[in-house]
């Protein structure tokens, strides 16, 4: 009983002297039971615009059906086709309603004119689920689903494995960017060889820097390697070109390096540093859209998901894989993942100065 003491005794003195163990016991249960059910659907609503080119009684019906809809969103009204892509351009309407000059007069006449959907088909599993439900809410009264015109852009053969495959991306290059250059570096401190280089008088702004530039490289080689798989068992295609998916890759993987450099720092051992990198990674992952749409996500977690650097990453390459928008679509995000990695970047070097 006596060794069972003294063992149990050991056992709890090497817990509590980890501070970072304390504190993975206790963000568990406020991520895994507090945010990621935010991210599971709590709202099955959709999101729409509506270009009324009738300004009728007929079309303001339609708005008015929308809006009083289960399923929908409260709309948001455009002068024209143009103005309600820009908006499906940045993710903030799934589908548009197009409603045409002359409709009201065209039912009145028996001959009315076709009411147009489109429906961001990139998206595929909410397309899927409110194409249907939206043309439910359109059709009735003078309305028929024959008059009703669904065209999916982005995606319209419907190739949802498109759509995995840009998720499953992401999440390796997430994998590779986090796991690799952290236990690296745990590596080296666990064999001092860290402690040594900073004995040298090497500038640790230029090892930090040299080891995210080699391994931001071995990121883009995963990238490829990813392709080439999508491309011979999918055949998955770019609509953007090779050359912007590189340069967006490449820019919003550097938070997720200096991620790992910043959990390499902090963790005392290499088995602190797994524990940990594992943990932030399924934050990461149910937070980003991967998992579910941001949609579908209230409370914390859609603010959480919104500045999320693997989020930035999934939306990136989606816009050029799926969608072929300019890069000023994702502008925003391209600067909040530069910045990201200048204060990732500072904090390590702190920290490895301070520890070693």
């Amino acid at each position: 009983m006596r060794r069972f003491y003294y063992i149990f005794k050991h056992e709890v003195l090497a817990f509590v002297r980890f501070p970072l163990m304390i504190i993975l016991l206790l963000l568990c249960p406020i991520v895994v039971i507090g945010f990621i059910p935010q991210t599971l659907g709590h709202s099955n609503k959709f999101s729409c615009a509506i270009v009324d080119m009738d300004h009728t009684s007929a079309s303001m019906e339609i708005g008015q059906k929308i809006l009083s809809s289960e399923y929908c969103l409260p709309p948001v009204l455009c002068r024209s086709v143009e103005e309600a892509m820009r908006l499906m351009e940045h993710n903030s309407v799934l589908m548009i309603v197009s409603i045409p000059e002359g409709y009201e007069r065209g039912i009145e006449l028996g001959n009315p004119e076709n009411l147009t959907l489109l429906v961001d088909g990139a998206r595929v599993i909410e397309a899927d689920i409110s194409a249907p439900q939206m043309i439910s809410i359109l059709s009735g009264n003078e309305v028929s689903e024959e008059i009703i015109s669904l065209h999916r852009l982005f995606n319209n053969e419907e190739h949802s494995e498109q759509y995995y495959l840009v998720s499953l991306i992401a999440m390796a290059l997430l994998i590779v960017a986090i796991f690799l250059i952290g236990l690296n570096i745990t590596g080296e401190k666990k064999h001092n060889t860290l402690s040594q280089i900073i004995v040298t008088g090497v500038d640790m702004r230029l090892y930090l820097g040299t080891k995210v530039f080699f391994y931001s490289l071995v990121v883009i080689l995963e990238l490829f390697l990813c392709l080439a798989v999508g491309y011979i068992v999918y055949d998955m295609t770019i609509v953007s070109g090779l050359v912007q998916l590189v340069m967006v890759a490449y820019i919003l993987t550097f938070p997720l390096l200096f991620a790992g450099v910043f959990i390499a720092s902090v963790a005392r051992n290499d088995i602190q540093a797994l524990y940990l990198m594992i943990f932030v990674m399924i934050f990461l992952v149910m937070l980003s859209s991967i998992v579910a749409p941001l949609a579908n996500m209230s409370g914390v977690s859609y603010y959480f998901c919104q500045m999320n650097p693997v989020f930035w990453l999934t939306k990136g390459l989606r816009i050029v894989i799926m969608y072929g928008f300019p890069l000023r679509t994702i502008l925003p995000e391209l600067v909040a993942g530069i910045l990201l990695s200048v204060i990732f970047f500072f904090s390590s070097i702190r920290l490895l100065k301070r520890i070693n």
